[in-house]
């Protein structure tokens, strides 16, 4: 079993940006052209077996299938190591990437995190 190492709410989010925007950027890269924005939740799992699950979707009800890519998966990982490591597990992560017409992008995420002691 791996250490915990506490770190500061600064440090924490200090180390999460880079991968944010990376997961940002996967997800636009997996987008449609035509749409203007795209759902990621993460969700953490117990039962059967701990680990995390994720689904993509349109928020403005688009139905293509868009794909998890490597890089995505990839990104996912780090991010929920990040914080399994620093002590501060999350239950749920949301991102939303809205994509501007020159292609530029703004993001926003949330987390749910578990009660302490869990």
């Amino acid at each position: 079993m791996s250490e915990t190492k506490r770190i500061s709410g600064r440090e924490l989010q200090n180390a999460e940006e880079p991968i944010d925007r990376a997961i940002a950027e996967a997800l636009i890269e997996a987008t449609p052209e035509w749409w203007n924005s795209i759902m990621l939740e993460i969700s953490h799992v117990e039962h059967p077996a701990s680990g995390y699950r994720h689904r993509l979707w349109s928020p403005d009800g688009h139905k293509d299938r868009v794909e998890t890519t490597e890089a995505l998966l990839a990104q996912m990982r780090k991010l929920a190591a990040l914080f399994e490591e620093a002590g501060h597990p999350w239950r749920k992560a949301t991102y939303k990437v809205t994509i501007e017409p020159n292609r530029d992008y703004v993001y926003v995420v949330e987390f749910d995190y578990y009660e302490a002691g869990h």
